[in-house]
Parts: structure tokens; C-alpha cells; sequence
């Protein structure tokens, strides 16, 4: 797993080394949450053809398209959507300046879907991450962590 901070860099060579390293010691699948890194992320796994990227943020078969081969899933932030909802908010009078915290219940994040992995992830695990997901948004599955908001 890559683990850069986001927007701290955006040196592409970088985030091939680090995939690099990673997929020598191993690692078949690469996270990069590293803004422009992540790039150099993908690029390596692509020529490599050793690992498979869990992008970040959009979906990567959007953002990146050249890319989509490699792009297992995206875990998304819906910035779009929750824009979109204080536009909206605003002209009608509505606008809340409440800090707005995406989560798995508002669809403010996700996973995308698995593109050209869509037949390579079995049906079974499918629904197994469906089913976790629904588990935190009733709250049957409890996630906590020092960083998260209070």
C-alpha cells in the first residue's frame, strides 16, 4: 500500500518507486492516496502488469481513463454531489454553513464500480463488501478512529 499524504506532492517518479519497492516486496495491489504521486502509482502497475491500483478520491476510470486497466476500484469522495447540495441548499434558502462530513449513509463516499475487474471480483465478496457497508450504515458495524470528526 502506497500512504502518502494528499496534495503534499505530485512527483510522478515518486509514486513509481514507491510502487515499485512495494511490488518487489510483494504487495499486488497499490493504494496511492497521493494526489498527482499516484499518477507514477498507476503508470508502474500498468507497465509492470504485477500489481492492480485502488484509486482515491474520483473515479479513476474517469479521471484517469488511460489508467482504467489497472484501476481495481476507487474509494470516492462525492464532491460533486455535496457541491451540487449547497448550490441547491442556497437558492432556495437554505444554505447551512454546518461543516458537511461525507459518509457511507449520504453516498458521500464509496466504492465505484469495479470496471474491467467487474467479472474478476467474485459475486460472493461482492456482496460480502455490500453487506459491510450496510452493517456501518446501520450502525451494526461501529467505526472509530482518532481522526475522525467529533
Amino acid at each position: 500500500m502506497v500512504n502518502a499524504l494528499p496534495g503534499r506532492s505530485a512527483d510522478q517518479n515518486k509514486g513509481k518507486s514507491i510502487s515499485q519497492a512495494f511490488i518487489s516486496q510483494g504487495a499486488d495491489v497499490i493504494f496511492p492516496v497521493a494526489g498527482g504521486t499516484g499518477i507514477g502509482s498507476a503508470a508502474y502497475a500498468q507497465s509492470s502488469k504485477k500489481a492492480v491500483v485502488i484509486w482515491v478520491d474520483t473515479d479513476g476510470c474517469e479521471s484517469a481513463a488511460q489508467y482504467c486497466p489497472v484501476f481495481l476500484s476507487t474509494v470516492f469522495k462525492d464532491v460533486k454531489g455535496s457541491v451540487q447540495k449547497a448550490v441547491e441548499d442556497d437558492a432556495k434558502g437554505q444554505f447551512s454553513s454546518q461543516d458537511y462530513i461525507g459518509t457511507l449513509s449520504n453516498g458521500g463516499t464509496g466504492l465505484s464500480p469495479y470496471h474491467d475487474f467487474a467479472s474478476k471480483v467474485p459475486q460472493q465478496l461482492q456482496n460480502e463488501l455490500k453487506d459491510i457497508q450496510q452493517k456501518i450504515v446501520s450502525g451494526q458495524i461501529t467505526i472509530t478512529s482518532k481522526a475522525q470528526p467529533k
